[in-house]
């Protein structure tokens, strides 16, 4: 794991081809990391990224959508993991 416990995951932005580093803690639920996930990435990228309700975010190998109900390490995700978040 990453720092103090954390999963480190790279998360892509198709629209705009951006990539940022995000730490996400191992056991929430996708539901409330996606929420956080947002608000860091849009302050990121200075305000570039608008999200909606609509949010999503899936594996970047396969496209395969996170299950918003399951823990991040229920997901599968792990240190270096890719995402997308369209």
């Amino acid at each position: 794991m990453g720092v103090e416990g954390k999963i480190l995951v790279e998360v892509s932005l198709p629209a705009s081809g951006a990539t940022f580093d995000v730490f996400i803690y191992p056991l929430s639920p996708i539901h409330e990391v996606i929420p956080l996930m947002i608000g860091a990435i849009a302050d990121l990228s200075r305000g570039y990224y608008q999200s909606d309700e609509a949010s999503l975010l899936c594996f970047k190998e396969n496209g395969a959508p996170l299950d918003i109900n399951r823990t991040a390490v229920e997901n599968g995700l792990k240190n270096g993991s890719k995402l997308l978040l369209i």
